[in-house]
């Protein structure tokens, strides 16, 4: 039995090593595990958001005889909540720096609000 003991040593400590040994790229310092619970919390909300979207969608089509609209709004912006905090809950669990996500963010918001007047109005003029 010890001989066992030693064998599934010899076997799973690469193993550990691998997921719990800290990488460096740039300042910031990350293991496997990490990357691996973020993964795994995304994948749960993207999961629950399907699950409460075919719920929903059964109900809208049972009640779509009662003259019932404008579910799919709302359920768009359920699934995108959902989505945001399995992405938030996921950040934290990893330990990435939330002020790095703050600088994205706002680059982002600025694209997009530097970026839709132009498309909005291109699409304006093409109509005339």
């Amino acid at each position: 039995m010890p001989e066992l003991k030693c064998r599934v040593y010899y076997l799973s400590n690469p193993l550990l090593i691998f997921f719990s040994e800290e990488r460096t790229i740039g300042s910031y310092t990350f293991t496997i595990n990490n990357l691996l619970l973020f993964m795994t919390i995304m994948a749960t909300s993207v999961i629950i958001s399907k699950v409460v979207s075919f719920f929903v969608a059964d109900r809208e089509v049972a009640n779509h005889k009662l003259g019932r609209q404008g579910i799919g709004s709302w359920l768009l912006l359920v699934r995108i909540s959902i989505l945001c905090i399995g992405f938030f809950l996921g950040v934290a669990a990893a330990g990435i720096p939330v002020d790095r996500i703050t600088i994205v963010l706002w680059a982002l918001g600025v694209g997009i609000g530097f970026g839709l007047p132009i498309c909005s109005a291109g699409n304006f003029h093409s109509k005339f």
